[in-house]
């Protein structure tokens, strides 16, 4: 159908206009047509059929548990504290960029004769610029008022930016997320106005207009490519901002990894059950992103930026190459304040290596926890594991990876569930390990919808009244086989986040701990200020943790035998505390080195606890044969490639494997043998295994 004229236009319109109410009308009265009309004309729905509205379903399910985990005011308060210290850094970085950029515009300028007006005037600037968020975030009112102004064009930018959650966007949730989110979404929103204002009226200010005068003022629209770049800004400063794609022409390390994050994070929230392993990938891509800028790594986008400032430079476009020439100026900036950071981190990570990486301490002699609070954790471990590589000890490089990336993985991921995964198919001890492994993983998801917004709170105030709810529990003692693992798992990590429930689960027995029974004190104020407060570690605490020993590996796995476990744990800290202590105390354990220490203490305390389980075992009559099958329990917890090994050994010394002699009792002493190998103290655990096998 074509024409050539307005009015044939017109009339072409009205025509089809006519049509689509009579069909309306036909539709409406006529179900049968209407049915009809759907089936062939409308959307594809009815043929979706149930597996994708399930898909879909399962999808809503795992965005709605992601909404309610973190709606609690402990994250309010992680996320208040989170800002702020990005907010510090970018401040500083305006502040050193603009320092350095005005100073060098003087230079310039007073051997030309211009005199020093101009490098005034950007130092003026970029102290604006440094303060600017700071000013709206002091004046929330202000802020509020000049961002719906400035947005009175753009009502779903105001949605967007204002509504939008940090994981979630504005995607449909039901309405108990939405009150559940409604304080977080409240103060984000307050932090995103600061910074959506300052970073609009910074923009405009670089061109040489005024926000009020210019544009409010005259109730003029302010330009769609500023508010575009405010919005981005606003998102970011929350680390909310939901990377985009990037098309080639701007091509560029930091493009080429937004480019990477959105393919990645639009896989994660498309595919079901991703955010069991990956609950917050939108957080993860702003982390890496704030880490990558504030720290020395981000220097290396600086040739990029000089090389375009040259080329704008040639072909006579001034303002862009200096636009180009201080962006380079900013990732300098922002570099050298992530480096000072991190060498402050690796100074105090040197001076209190008797302290776990994430501990800081308290005025009180306490220490405070700060792995959930991003952008610190990165960087103090990132300097915990530089020290210890540079004094030539092994160094945890999972936890340092996991903070850097802002993820904590939860129980039964990694590569471990994976291989539990294909073991199980020949393997039934694998089979029930990663039966345990899954229901960990179901309860724990479970689990995110047993504490929505402020009811986290209310629990703590009710354990605080019961003579028993303060008492730590371990919901990690497993006495199940099979399908019985797996919905013992799944329910005890699920009672262990409900009060009067989690009272049925075992006491937890802590390693290292002189006292019988340990207290989890003070939840309610750790929960309302989104940090956890430990008392101060003992000496020998501090000795095992500087020498980066874990205290678990020590003593061996839990049984799942509750009393037994229990029991154990308990007199091996009657025996090795003390031990520990004369140990340090030594004057030759004194002389040696820092890996000379760790071999000699772990194996001092494996041997003691190894007396200490005999012993136990006899005082609970245990018959021979229970000890066999007890030890065998305990071999058949061990990491594949140890079991392997330990066979081998085994093998070369009997003619047989441990398992086909059926004596379980003495894998303590190949277990040893094992993790003294310093190719196990340094993490060569793969290269070690494979030699030893002869693979």
């Amino acid at each position: 159908m074509f024409v050539s004229t307005a009015s044939e236009a017109g009339k072409t319109l009205g025509g089809m206009g006519i049509v689509g109410q009579w069909l309306k009308a036909l539709k409406g009265l006529d179900p049968a047509f209407e049915k009809q009309f759907n089936t062939l004309y409308g959307k594809d729905d009815e043929y979706v059929t149930a597996f994708v509205r399930g898909v879909d379903g399962i999808k809503r399910l795992e965005r709605e548990s992601k909404v309610i985990i973190t709606s609690g005011t402990d994250t309010l308060a992680r996320n208040a504290v989170g800002t702020s210290i990005g907010m510090t850094a970018k401040s500083a970085a305006q502040i050193l960029e603009g320092f350095t950029y005005s100073v060098g515009a003087g230079i310039r300028d007073a051997v030309t004769g211009r005199g020093l007006d101009r490098s005034k005037k950007i130092m003026a600037d970029s102290f604006a610029d440094a303060i600017g968020s700071w000013k709206y975030l002091k004046d929330a009112g202000l802020a509020k008022e000049t961002a719906d102004a400035i947005l009175k064009f753009n009502p779903t930018v105001r949605d967007t930016l204002f509504s939008a959650l940090q994981e979630t966007g504005n995607q449909e949730l039901s309405k108990v997320s939405r009150w559940a989110s409604a304080l977080n979404a409240s103060v984000d929103g307050v932090f995103r106005r600061a910074a959506f204002t300052a970073s609009a009226e910074k923009q405009l200010r670089d061109q040489g207009l005024d926000l009020y005068t210019d544009f409010l003022g005259k109730d003029k629209a302010i330009p769609t490519a500023v508010v575009k770049r405010a919005m981005d800004d606003a998102l970011t400063t929350t680390f909310s901002y939901a990377p985009k794609h990037h098309n080639a022409s701007k091509r560029s390390f930091e493009t080429m990894f937004e480019n990477g994050a959105s393919s990645i994070i639009k896989v994660i929230e498309d595919t079901p059950f991703a955010s069991l392993a990956i609950p917050f990938p939108r957080f993860m891509a702003n982390a890496m992103a704030f880490q990558y800028k504030y720290s020395p790594v981000g220097w290396l986008g600086i040739g990029n930026e000089l090389s375009l400032a040259r080329a704008a430079d040639k072909a006579g476009d001034l303002t862009k190459a200096a636009l180009h020439t201080r962006e380079a100026n900013m990732k300098f900036a922002q570099g050298s304040v992530g480096f000072a950071a991190l060498g402050a981190a690796y100074q105090y990570r040197k001076d209190n290596q008797q302290d776990d990486w994430y501990n800081v301490k308290g005025w009180n002699g306490s220490t405070v926890d700060t792995r959930a609070l991003f952008p610190l954790a990165p960087y103090f471990a990132i300097a915990d594991f530089l020290v210890k590589h540079n004094q030539g000890e092994p160094a945890k490089t999972a936890e340092a990876f996991q903070a850097v990336v802002g993820m904590k993985l939860p129980a039964g991921t990694q590569n471990v569930f994976l291989d539990q995964l294909i073991n199980s198919m020949s393997s039934e001890k694998d089979a029930d390990a990663m039966a345990v492994a899954g229901g960990k993983v179901l309860g724990d998801f479970v689990g995110r919808f047993t504490q929505p917004f402020v009811v986290k709170q209310a629990f703590d105030i009710l354990d605080m009244f019961r003579k028993d709810g303060t008492i730590a529990r371990d919901p990690n003692v497993i006495e199940g086989e099979g399908f019985g693992a797996f919905a013992e798992a799944a329910g005890q990590r699920i009672a262990s986040k409900l009060p009067v429930a989690k009272e049925m689960l075992p006491e937890a027995a802590v390693r290292l701990k002189e006292t019988d029974v340990t207290y989890k004190e003070g939840e309610f104020f750790n929960r309302l200020f989104g940090t956890r407060t430990t008392p101060a570690k003992t000496a020998e605490e501090k000795e095992i943790t500087s020498l980066n020993l874990n205290p678990y590996s020590l003593y061996g796995p839990s049984s799942g035998n509750k009393e037994f476990d229990s029991t154990f744990i308990r007199n091996a800290n009657k025996e090795t505390i003390p031990l520990i202590k004369e140990v340090t105390d030594d004057p030759e354990y004194k002389a040696l080195s820092t890996l000379e220490k760790k071999i000699v203490m772990g194996e001092a305390v494996r041997s003691v606890a190894n007396g200490v389980r005999k012993m136990t075992m006899e005082d609970m009559n245990f018959t021979p044969e229970k000890e066999v099958q007890y030890n065998k329990i305990m071999f058949n917890k061990l990491p594949v490639a140890h079991r392997s090994l330990i066979n081998k050994y085994y093998e070369k010394e009997n003619g047989m494997t441990l398992e086909e002699a059926n004596d379980y009792n003495s894998y303590y002493d190949y277990q040893s043998i094992i993790q003294d190998l310093p190719a196990f103290s340094v993490g060569g655990v793969v290269e070690q295994t494979n030699k030893a096998l002869g693979i």
